[in-house]
């Protein structure tokens, strides 16, 4: 078994991938691209204990799908929190940064 390149607690993935039928792994790709493509804040709608950032960028596989990846830092490694669809309130947020800066 290779070992994942992130960190993640398995339950909350697998409930992840159940309820919004996105794979953690998809949410590192998405994190793991160019800086360009990505609309990245950080969440301080509460606090968490740690730095949580948002992320709403493509999957590079897939680039008409875009994302919401919640991550944050733990040690070296990233540690993915929740990763789905973006809502089409995000998608057009996206689209208008993404317009304005290229």
């Amino acid at each position: 078994m290779t070992a994942q390149p992130y960190d993640s607690d398995p339950e909350k993935e697998a409930e992840n991938l159940r309820k919004h039928r996105v794979g953690f792994v998809d949410g590192f790709a998405v994190v793991m691209q160019d800086e360009a493509w990505l609309w990245q804040f950080l969440d301080d709608r509460e606090d968490y204990g740690e730095d949580r950032w948002i992320v709403i960028g493509p999957l590079p596989s897939q680039p008409h799908i875009l994302l919401h990846v919640t991550w944050t830092e733990r040690g070296d490694r990233i540690h993915i929190i929740s990763v789905r669809r973006a809502k089409p309130s995000e998608r057009r947020s996206y689209a208008n940064r993404h317009r304005r800066s290229h």
